[in-house]
């Protein structure tokens, strides 16, 4: 993954996801839950910048779209 997505690992995850994140956005979205999955993935990951990118997602679309579960 690292060879075809980025010259270290960290990179290849953050290409991976934000790929996923572009991917989201093509098709519409993304969901609440997309975001807070994609919040998630990125905390896990060590991706502070993606985790920020990802906390203004939660912001825009969670409030409007997300269910009561997802608001808590």
């Amino acid at each position: 993954v690292a060879g075809v997505r980025g010259v270290t690992l960290e990179q290849a995850v953050e290409g991976v996801l934000r790929e996923r994140r572009r991917a989201e956005r093509d098709e519409g979205g993304p969901t609440a839950a997309q975001v807070l999955e994609g919040l998630e993935r990125a905390a896990e990951c060590g991706l502070p910048g993606l985790a920020d990118d990802r906390l203004d997602d939660v912001a825009e679309i969670v409030p409007h779209a997300g269910t009561l579960p997802e608001l808590l």
